[in-house]
């Protein structure tokens, strides 16, 4: 639907490498790459019968190459010409963020047929990002990842973000997804529909814009229920295990009693992540 779309909090994760290919045309020159280090690690990683290291020598060598490709990515970022080993650095080095959603429910075409769909950054707009970074979310498929993502002319494999600060919340707005997307995403691993906001251009409103309505999304006890299970009959049998547990000396009553109110909380919460 026109002006819909979804927006997603991300919390901050560094793991991972992955990139872009740039093609840029240019002279040659030679320059230090990360191939001679390559073939050093590969070196070192070899069975010690066969002449490699053992632990401690792999993991300095590891540590090393690692540190030689970053300290070559940053070199990189303002040169104008990037000689063919270096090309593949920028996908390499790309940091992971974890973002607070499911590619499976609110982006099941970009898995299913590589769909690209616009994502920026909501806020921090008065700052320069500075990370190039993939997007993974937080299901248990290893395909819960988005690692294209548009650009002017051709395909990205890298987001620009901003380095995440210590306790401050991240947003990223995900564009163009209408309802096409939550039909088709139905509840893979159990993830509810996202909260959502229907927002319209409008000039005569100072902003330039208006927001029709906002539907929040499901809570852990409509899905659940999507699955024939009731909350209600839930808590009462939780309740009635605690009930027996305080009786038997196994827990206090006061620790009884929060745990119950706590697995009320929990169904009545969203079915994603929940931060203070």
């Amino acid at each position: 639907s026109e002006g819909r779309g979804t927006s997603q909090e991300l919390g901050g994760d560094q793991r991972s490498r992955g990139g872009q290919k740039n093609g840029r045309a240019g002279r040659r020159r030679s320059s230090p790459g990360p191939l001679s280090s390559k073939a050093s690690k590969a070196a070192v990683g070899d069975p010690p019968g066969n002449g490699g290291a053992r632990c401690h020598p792999r993991a300095e060598a590891d540590a090393t190459y690692w540190q030689i490709c970053k300290e070559l990515a940053a070199l990189a970022k303002g040169d104008a010409y990037l000689p063919d080993e270096l090309e593949a650095l920028t996908r390499m080095m790309a940091e992971q963020y974890v973002c607070n959603f499911s590619v499976f429910q609110s982006l099941i075409d970009h898995w299913a047929c590589d769909q690209l769909f616009p994502i920026a950054p909501l806020h921090r707009l008065n700052e320069s990002p500075d990370v190039d970074a993939t997007l993974v979310d937080i299901t248990c498929d290893s395909e819960g990842k988005v690692s294209k993502f548009t650009d002017v002319e051709d395909v990205r494999h890298t987001l620009r973000l901003h380095s995440i600060k210590p306790k401050q919340r991240y947003y990223l707005g995900i564009f163009l997804v209408g309802a096409y997307q939550d039909i088709m995403g139905d509840l893979h691993n159990l993830f509810g529909r996202v909260n959502e906001v229907h927002v319209f251009l409008e000039d005569d409103e100072d902003d330039g814009f208006y927001i029709e309505d906002s539907i929040r999304g499901f809570t852990t006890n409509d899905v659940l229920g999507f699955t024939q299970y009731d909350g209600h009959i839930l808590t009462r049998i939780m309740k009635k295990q605690i009930d027996r547990a305080t009786k038997a000396d196994l827990i206090k009553p006061r620790e009884g009693t929060r745990m119950i109110d706590e697995y009320v909380a929990i169904l009545r919460g969203p079915t994603y992540l929940k931060t203070n």
